[in-house]
């Protein structure tokens, strides 16, 4: 039956934070009611933060107010790492946001990578650095990289539209790849121009640079920027009216000619024509039952109806002969462009037989779905096809939010049955659509399709407008905030609820630059809820032979995890936070703030939104800055006894000299700056004890009034003595050790001398393994990264002396990891890098199994059957040889590591070892080490 579901939309005002920074947190409850996302007041939800490894780590109970928000402030522990935030309602999460907790330092100065773009067969590109209050970073090394990757779309407009191909997407990848790399200067203006020269591809494709730019303080900042590499002037697209139709009746298709920014040519002409696909399916014998492999081959149709033109996007006819899968190809100029798969069945009472190998091979009990539109309006029709594979039968058909919301059985009859689907504006923004096919006996198929239905009116255009954009420390900035609803007449959005953030530019992209939209957040549909359960897999198990005695067969398979729903001296980087303003009957609202003190630029952050849930954000860029200004340029650290040298950097933004003298202590150094330029000015120092060396700059004009200051503190330690006195030997009873103290550390208050005495380096390995269990981790290599050292910490630690954890706290941990893994598993039995991921990382697949086996050997529930399975994956793709030569060398030393590795793939993989890095090498060494090497390994 259907549920109430309520929505939530939850965010923080930045993505990175300090230990011991606030995290400022703003949420909204809503519930669906017609076509809007009314509020929910008054009601209690639960803020619980976790950590990197899922772990509660604080809970808070918040009522929401009568608008439906809520906003609360969180605290930072010293522990680094990823933070989760989920909003729930009881036992259900209604929304989350992450965060980093991180020691980071703010970056002294931004870079962007501007104006990429393509000059006769040369990537063009300039990198510019600049300090954070606009001045332009002098004297700094850069070192970039330029990768080659398709395109996801040529360009946004005209989205219903086709103006390329994924066909043979796999095959082009390897034939466009392509990298680069080099190193430069900035030079004038803090700038540098990249020119590569790229080689020639058959197709459109993506281009990337990272540049990487550090300073004379050896800090580093990276920035990104793309291009598309154009093969064509312009592009030929084409729109179906419906991607399916019937042998000999016309087929209508539209066509348009657009440039490479996505402009329409008039005019211009489309050619339009039919491609027969035949498949070709081959099938190998594998050391696990069978291998199955099909490719495509295009077979151009000729005679009447089997090419058509047109212009301006009028539509034009197509005719097929005979019944199958097509693709209907699109070009301009003789160049092909735009393709769409498309599906003619035979026409009725003609029979109901086509060849399988035009018709596209299917994986297991799966089935076809093909809609004749991508997105649909309330309203609207769907009209939705279903390439049945029985020639008579019946079909259970639902439609799923998340939850339920009706069911269906429809007949079936021939190859095609067109299922019509009434939309209204409740489905928005998609409902699931899933097909459950019967034929003859209990055999059955499945297909799923996701329906798109767009919303009407969910985002608000938000403005941030401030009077001027360069402000000096302390002056009051005025900033006003205008919302209105999207539409033609852009109506004021009164009472519409606005939170407000402005932070330190170069401390929001450290936590990433781009922002989710939160109309798309509030609006977002629900993922698939759909599971099979056959009764016939239970009688397998009766009938399934032992094939060997104790093999297990009385007792299943085991459980399967379940699957459950995915420095200078420092000021906070927030330095506004309003978490609740309400625009007027004009849809605005006012407000302002002093300039703080730092130097920088500053994002203003101002997110809305209304009583029926529409929602929107916007941001606007406000630098604080003054004529003459210091940087700086410091050590991050310095040990008792250095000699170094600290500086900073003073900027003359001014169009005349300016004599200054700068100050740090007693000392003082005299300088003219030049207008529109920087002076350089250091100081010799040296740390007389340990601790924080507190260093305080003064600049001031030449008669002694000051300018600016800056304070900057810069920890001292004791160098690093490592003294090994004895270590080896044996001895009963008192053993007597001379240890020299170097006399720094004898005469330092604070020096400390750390004994460890342990088996081998067993001592040492006691403050490795705190590391690795402190670190935080998430994804799959890092979940593997922590349960690894849990399951070695199990016999490492006792033997340290550390007392980090306990037993039954190790055990507790280790299970934790191993489910996490579990939640990573695909459909063909690899692990995702991410949970909830589709497709299985080969390498991180390989990377667990060797925590999976060590778990499964140490008899850590539900790890055996999952270790059983990955290896079983693993085995298919070392058969099937399709990976990089490294990766295939990784899985076998996996394998082996566990006696689970044919010998039979070992001597194709000595054939591939002059193509491994020395990475690959040493991993095909220790495979070969696990077998009888046989003469691969004599040779």
């Amino acid at each position: 039956a259907p549920v109430e579901a309520r929505r939530s939309y939850v965010f923080t005002e930045r993505g990175v934070y300090r230990p011991g920074d606030t995290v400022h947190v703003k949420g909204t409850v809503r519930l669906p009611q017609g076509g809007r996302l009314a509020p929910v007041p008054k009601a209690l939800v639960a803020a619980v933060l976790l950590d990197a490894s899922h772990k509660e780590v604080s809970r808070q109970s918040v009522t929401t107010s009568d608008t439906g928000g809520f906003d609360l402030a969180l605290g930072t522990d010293d522990r680094v790492g990823h933070r989760s935030l989920e909003v729930r309602d009881g036992d259900g999460v209604l929304a989350s946001t992450s965060f980093l907790v991180a020691e980071t330092e703010t970056p002294r100065f931004l870079v962007d990578v501007e104006n990429p773009h393509m000059e006769e067969g040369t990537f063009v590109a300039q990198v510019r650095a600049r300090y954070p209050f606009g001045t332009a970073l002098a004297e700094g090394s850069v070192h970039f990289s330029l990768r080659r990757s398709l395109p996801g779309r040529y360009f946004d407009e005209n989205a219903e539209y086709t103006f390329s191909s994924k066909l043979d997407e796999r095959a082009r990848k390897q034939e466009i790849a392509f990298t680069q790399a080099g190193d430069g200067k900035l030079g004038e203006g803090g700038t540098f121009t990249v020119r590569i020269k790229v080689p020639k591809a058959a197709v459109t494709t993506a281009l990337e640079l990272e540049a990487d730019v550090s300073d004379a303080s050896e800090r580093h900042v990276a920035g990104s920027g793309k291009t598309l590499a154009h093969v064509a002037k312009a592009y030929a697209g084409l729109e179906l009216v419906k991607p399916w139709g019937t042998v000999g009746d016309p087929f209508a298709v539209r066509g348009l000619v657009a440039d490479p920014t996505g402009k329409i040519l008039a005019d211009q002409e489309t050619v339009l024509r039919l491609v027969r696909l035949r498949y070709h399916v081959t099938a190998q014998r594998a050391a696990h039952g069978s291998r199955t492999e099909w490719s495509a081959e295009r077979v151009p149709e000729a005679g009447p109806g089997a090419r058509c033109a047109t212009r301006n996007g009028e539509p034009c006819m197509l005719v097929a002969k005979r019944p199958g899968e097509y693709l209907v190809v699109a070009s301009h100029g003789g160049r092909d462009a735009g393709e769409v798969r498309v599906y003619f069945a035979p026409k009725s009472g003609e029979g109901t037989s086509v060849d399988d190998a035009t018709t596209r091979p299917v994986e297991g009990r799966t089935m076809d779905l093909v809609a004749d539109k991508p997105s649909y309006r309330a309203g609207d029709v769907a009209h939705v096809a279903i390439r049945a594979p029985f020639a008579q039968g019946r079909a259970l058909v639902t439609l799923d939010q998340g939850a339920h919301v009706s069911h269906r059985t429809i007949e079936l009859s021939g190859p095609l049955t067109v299922l019509d689907v009434p939309v209204d504006g409740t489905l928005a923004p998609w409902v699931n659509l899933t097909v459950t096919a019967f034929g003859r006996g209990a055999d059955y198929r499945i297909g799923a399709l996701r329906l798109r239905v767009r919303g009407e009116d969910t985002e608000l255009a938000v403005a941030a407008k401030v009077s001027g954009e360069r402000h000096a420390p302390g002056a009051k900035v005025p900033v006003r905030i205008e919302v209105r609803r999207e539409g033609p007449e852009h109506a004021p959005a009164a009472h519409a609820e606005v939170t407000v953030a402005v932070v330190d530019e170069a401390v929001h992209r450290l936590g990433g630059d781009e922002d989710p939209s939160p109309a798309a957040w509030l609006h977002q549909g629900a993922p698939l809820a759909f599971a099979v359960s056959d009764s016939r897999d239970g009688l397998g198990a009766w009938l399934k032979q032992s094939h060997v005695a104790g093999d297990g067969s009385e007792g299943g398979e085991g459980d399967a995890s379940p699957l459950e729903a995915p420095s200078s001296k420092r000021k906070d980087a927030t330095v506004l936070y309003l978490p609740s303003l309400f625009t007027g009957a004009d849809g605005t609202v006012s407000f302002d703030f002093p300039a703080p003190e730092r130097l920088s630029e500053y994002r203003i952050t101002a997110t809305a939104i209304d009583l029926d849930g529409r929602a929107g954000a916007t941001h606007h860029a406000v630098v604080v800055d003054k004529p003459l200004k210091m940087v700086p340029v410091v050590p991050r650290f310095l040990s008792l006894g250095d000699r170094a040298e600290v500086a900073v950097t003073v900027h003359n933004d001014a169009d005349q000299d300016a004599p200054v003298q700068v100050k740090l202590g007693d000392a003082v150094v005299v300088r003219v700056v030049p207008k529109r330029g920087q002076e350089l000015v250091r100081f010799p120092v040296t740390p007389a004890a340990t601790g924080p060396m507190e260093l305080r700059f003064r600049l001031e004009t030449q008669a002694g009034a000051p300018i600016d200051r800056a304070e900057v503190s810069v920890p001292v330690t004791l160098p690093a003595s490592l003294e090994r006195p004895e270590i080896s030997g044996t001895f009963q009873g008192t053993h007597t050790l001379q240890l020299d103290v170097p006399a720094y550390a004898a005469a330092d208050p604070q020096g400390e001398i750390t004994v460890q005495v342990g088996e081998n380096l067993w001592p040492e390995l006691g403050g490795a393994v705190d590391a690795l269990l402190d670190y935080p981790h998430g994804c799959l290599e890092q979940t593997t990264s922590s349960t690894l050292p849990l399951l070695a910490a199990q016999i490492i630690l006792p033997r340290t002396g550390t007392r980090h954890v306990d037993g039954a706290e190790l055990e507790k941990m280790i299970e934790a990891g191993i489910a996490r893994l579990s939640l990573m598993r695909t459909n063909d039995g690899g692990l995702a890098y991410w949970p909830g991921d589709a497709s299985a990382h080969v390498y991180g697949t390989a990377y667990a199994f060797l925590a999976l086996d060590r778990a499964a050997r140490n008899k850590v529930p539900k790890a055996e059957p999952l270790r059983d399975a990955v290896a079983e994956f693993l085995k298919a793709r070392l058969e099937r040889g399709v990976d990089a030569p490294d990766t295939l060398a990784f899985m076998a030393a996996s394998l082996a590591s566990a006696g689970l590795l044919d010998p039979a793939r070992l001597p194709a993989l000595w054939e591939h070892r002059a193509t491994m890095s020395a990475f690959g090498r040493a991993h095909l060494a220790l495979a070969l080490a696990g077998q009888d090497r046989g003469q691969a390994g004599d040779d």
